[in-house]
């Protein structure tokens, strides 16, 4: 990688993440129409070249901490050392004891114990691309015409766009 000074990598940054910024909100606008359920893959093509698949997660559940009085009042009573003076349970071992819930599927701990002031809640599914070998060289043959006309959507500020013959 070339050196770059201090400021000209705090300019490189602060230019990508606005480009990011940029980018995230497209990407916005068009997640309610790619019509997939959690599990589902599909394949993103550019013409006929094959871009990667596009899926959407399946939600997962995860323990997390609903009641911290109760939660820390048995880590306590079993592991007093975890239990920081100020009644806190120490969160290296909170993120251990969560994991290993997590990995049970339920509240109970390495001794069979229920684990009072715990729940589990669900994560939101999300959107995910699976990009293909050698996609990123298809940003570089990208026509205007293979993009769909979407208001407010200047594809030219997202992508790298060759114009559409006559234009400039």
């Amino acid at each position: 990688m070339t050196a770059l000074s201090p400021r000209e990598a705090r300019l490189a940054f602060a230019l990508l993440k606005l480009q990011q910024r940029r980018l995230a909100a497209a990407l916005k606008r068009f997640e309610p129409f790619i019509d997939q359920e959690p599990g589902d893959k599909n394949t993103a093509r550019l013409g006929e070249a094959r871009l990667g698949k596009v899926a959407k997660t399946e939600p997962v559940e995860k323990p997390v901490v609903a009641d911290r009085d109760a939660f820390t009042k048995h880590v306590a009573a079993l592991w007093s050392t975890e239990v920081e003076q100020v009644e806190q349970v120490r969160p290296a071992f909170e993120r251990k004891l969560l994991g290993e819930m997590q990995a049970r599927g339920c509240a109970v701990d390495e001794n069979g114990e229920v684990v009072p002031g715990i729940r589990f809640e669900t994560s939101t599914p999300q959107q995910r691309f699976y990009p293909e070998d050698g996609a990123e060289d298809l940003l570089t043959v990208i026509d205007a015409e293979d993009l769909p006309t979407v208001d407010g959507v200047d594809w030219r500020q997202l992508l790298p766009v060759r114009p559409v013959a006559g234009e400039s």
